[in-house]
């Protein structure tokens, strides 16, 4: 009988450890919307290490902890205590009835929806008040737009922009979403991340929107920069030049 062989590829191992942080991070999301909705306090629905274990490693949540992107307690609730009590961690151990939550800060920096169909919970009180149209990214004609304005156009391949464009309209578009890149070897993912970032900013056609990391190399994020109730702006390549004529007698 012959022996296995055991493949070590960096590729799966960068892959396993990205499905497990997007697990992760989806699983904190939903706890923390559930949190707002229920207008509690965060760790009340915290959640415990072992039902997070199930879909990712002790790496992952010590990668993120290590980032500030979760924070991490031991729960010391009694059975006939009506809210749960936590003791919270300072380092990078996870001993046993460890509990987890998004950091304080990170739930502005998550996109989706919430479970009662809310919009995302970044959304801001100007956002609210002037009820602003939100960009538009359409994968088959390959442009970016606000309603009839187009942005950008995607004429070469580009699979980062493609991926992170992809990501905000899959979201609804909420001001902030994690690095949607997947792993490659070789690369460091927050400068990909930020060289990305610098490419979706190129060539936009209308200065209305800018594309943004939020300091720690872990999301993408956008912002109004214009007025989008202005005027259009007729851009070059939409509106034909027209031909002086020459003037007679005039050398």
């Amino acid at each position: 009988m012959g022996k296995v062989l055991r493949v070590d590829d960096p590729m799966s191992r960068a892959a396993d450890a990205n499905r497990g942080t997007v697990f992760i991070l989806k699983s904190l999301r939903e706890a923390a919307n559930a949190a707002a909705i229920a207008e509690c306090d965060r760790w009340e629905f915290a959640i415990e290490i072992e039902h997070l274990l199930a879909g990712a490693s002790i790496t992952d949540l010590r990668r993120l902890r290590q980032a500030g992107v979760i924070e991490s307690a031991i729960e010391t609730t009694l059975p006939n205590t009506s809210r749960r009590r936590v003791e919270k961690l300072s380092n990078l151990s996870f001993p046993p009835r460890s509990c987890v939550i998004l950091a304080n800060g990170q739930t502005s920096r998550v996109g989706g929806k919430a479970q009662n169909g809310s919009r995302s919970l970044d959304r801001t009180a100007s956002d609210r008040e002037s009820d602003l149209p939100r960009p538009h990214w359409d994968h088959l004609e390959r442009t970016l737009a606000i309603g009839n304005r187009v942005l950008k156009r995607l004429r070469r391949p580009a699979a980062s922009q493609v991926t992170i464009l992809n990501a905000f309209e899959e979201e609804g578009w909420p001001r902030s979403i994690y690095d949607p890149l997947p792993p490659a070897v070789g690369s460091n993912p927050k400068q990909r991340l930020h060289n990305t970032i610098n490419k979706l900013n190129a060539n936009l056609l209308d200065s209305v929107i800018r594309f943004h990391g939020n300091g720690d190399g872990l999301c993408v994020c956008w912002e109004w920069i214009g007025n989008i109730r202005r005027s259009k702006r007729k851009h070059p390549s939409t509106s034909p030049k027209r031909l002086r004529k020459p003037q007679r007698g005039r050398s």
